[in-house]
């Protein structure tokens, strides 16, 4: 700390002589630093520091046993995930076959200064699976000193060459990325390539009908059950960094400490709850219900696994029965979703017997336009119910009134036909 210290002071010197303002004035201008920022005490946190061949690294470690749960979910369940469940949710074959105990679980907390490449990792959050101590290990890289950024770098690097895959929440779109720019423009050759299972994408498939925010925070509270009690606001972040390289004070960075272990320690029982069997009770118990069993159904449809798929929304519809005589007038959206997925997917695999079965089970209790265009193409291509489907085609199917008008004219053509 002692040579960016002596940097700053030399510089506002400088510009004290030049008589322009503060270089700390213009950063509290472009952050709103407030007179005191929320957390300044002066305490120092406790990160060891060690020299390394690259410079000085800054870091902290704490052990969790398997069985300490977030939320509703165990740690242990990360080691023991279906990851051919993963695997298709995630539509990356390649993470199918890989070992669940060595995964790098991976989230940072970023300066924001200067943008672009001037961005930097600061808080490096990381854990992997001890099968030697039998306990999930947590460490933190903390850059103390922006010129010891190299050897916080060499360390993420040693364990992501360490590990099979990485485990993120956006980190394909916003951790690696940077990570990969700054090992690049501090010369540590590239970022090692791992397979990457982002579970932003996951959550947004799984929960695509809650309208959730999907923030690592909300879905953590939601979909975990798991209350963190009063956390630092993303936005703060990058302000609390800003205040500590021009204060020297520590003390607004432990609530960012803390924030960023809560969000790998999330990371470990999120995957765990996204590789529980989504056809078993306990997964219904512990939140996986209608609307994500239908949403995992569609994925399964979209990675070719038609049979898991049709497995899953076979129990999305026993768990939403859309014939229920409360549902009559107005089916519920999770039962019409679950019996819509399951169609679609019947249709898909060639069983066009249930794909009509369960189209005219939609057509009967709901005004589904679409479930009615569905039903005409199966009476007409599979049944040769032509007069069925013309009678369809009247009553509307959604369709634009061009293709709504050519469909009818070719069904009154093959009518026409039939009876010659």
């Amino acid at each position: 700390m002692n040579s960016l210290l002596g940097k700053l002071a030399r510089r506002e010197q400088l510009r004290e002589a030049r008589g322009e303002p503060s270089d700390e004035a213009a950063q509290a201008a472009r952050f709103a630093l407030p007179a005191r920022v929320p957390g300044t005490t002066g305490e120092t946190l406790d990160f060891d520091s060690t020299n390394a061949p690259l410079g000085v690294r800054h870091t902290r470690q704490e052990l969790e046993r398997p069985l300490r749960c977030f939320g509703k979910v165990a740690l242990a369940e990360a080691l023991t995930a279906d990851t051919r469940l993963l695997a298709r949710l995630a539509l990356d074959p390649a993470l199918e076959l890989l070992a669940l105990k060595d995964a790098l679980y991976l989230d940072t907390e970023t300066s924001g200064l200067g943008g672009g490449t001037g961005n930097r990792a600061f808080l490096v959050g990381m854990c992997w699976f001890d099968s030697e101590r039998g306990a999930f290990v947590l460490e933190q890289l903390l850059l103390r000193d922006l010129d010891d950024e190299a050897a916080l770098l060499d360390r993420v690097r040693e364990r992501v060459e360490a590990a099979s895959f990485i485990v993120s929440y956006n980190g394909k779109s916003f951790d690696v990325p940077l990570l990969r720019t700054r090992m690049m423009l501090a010369r540590l050759g590239p970022f090692p390539e791992r397979p990457h299972l982002d579970l932003l994408h996951l959550a947004r498939r799984v929960h695509a009908r809650r309208g959730w925010r999907m923030s690592l925070g909300v879905v953590e509270k939601r979909v975990l059950g798991f209350e963190r009690g009063p956390d630092i606001a993303g936005e703060e972040v990058a302000m609390r960094y800003a205040h500590y390289l021009w204060s020297g004070d520590e003390g607004c960075l432990a609530e960012v400490v803390t924030h960023n272990r809560y969000d790998v320690w999330s990371l470990v029982a999120l995957l765990g709850y996204y590789g529980r069997a989504p056809e078993s009770d306990a997964a219904f118990q512990s939140g996986i219900a209608v609307p994500e069993l239908s949403a995992m159904a569609r994925v399964l449809r979209r990675a070719g696994d038609l049979g898991w798929a049709t497995r899953i929304a076979d129990r999305a519809v026993a768990l939403g029965p859309l014939d229920e005589p409360a549902l009559l007038a107005e089916p519920s959206d999770d039962a019409r979703d679950a019996l819509w997925t399951r169609a679609r997917i019947a249709k898909s695999s060639g069983d066009r017997a249930q794909a009509m079965a369960d189209f005219t089970r939609l057509v009967a209790r709901a005004e589904d336009a679409e479930a009615r265009l569905e039903l005409a193409k199966l009476y007409e291509h599979f049944c040769g119910e032509l007069p069925l489907a013309l009678e369809l085609v009247a009553l509307g199917t959604g369709e634009s009134p061009a293709d709504t008008e050519r469909r009818r004219q070719r069904l009154i053509r093959k009518i026409e036909r039939k009876r010659k």
